[in-house]
């Protein structure tokens, strides 16, 4: 996952990560959380072939509600891979 520490409103970012054994037909999902928990917002990228190994990026545009410590998570379908902490508001 690649690092952002600081990101104000109408600022787009992305989270980027390097996957490995995707298959046809699962889901990449980043869920955006603020500092008090509430998800802000989902991205899903369908992954559309086999791939040993994939660079992923999934955006999302900063909004109002997000403030002080915010966080994502990528998931592949059910399982969360990483997250990472940054900096809003």
């Amino acid at each position: 996952i690649s690092r952002v520490t600081r990101a104000g409103p109408g600022q787009a970012i992305y989270v980027v990560a390097q996957l490995s054994h995707l298959r046809t037909g699962e889901t990449v999902t980043a869920k955006w959380f603020n500092s008090s928990g509430a998800q802000l917002g989902e991205v899903n990228q369908p992954v559309n072939s086999d791939m040993d190994s994939a660079w992923v990026a999934l955006p999302w545009t900063v909004d109002g509600s997000a403030f002080g410590n915010c966080w994502v998570e990528v998931w592949v379908n059910d399982t969360m891979m990483n997250s990472l902490v940054f900096n809003a508001g």
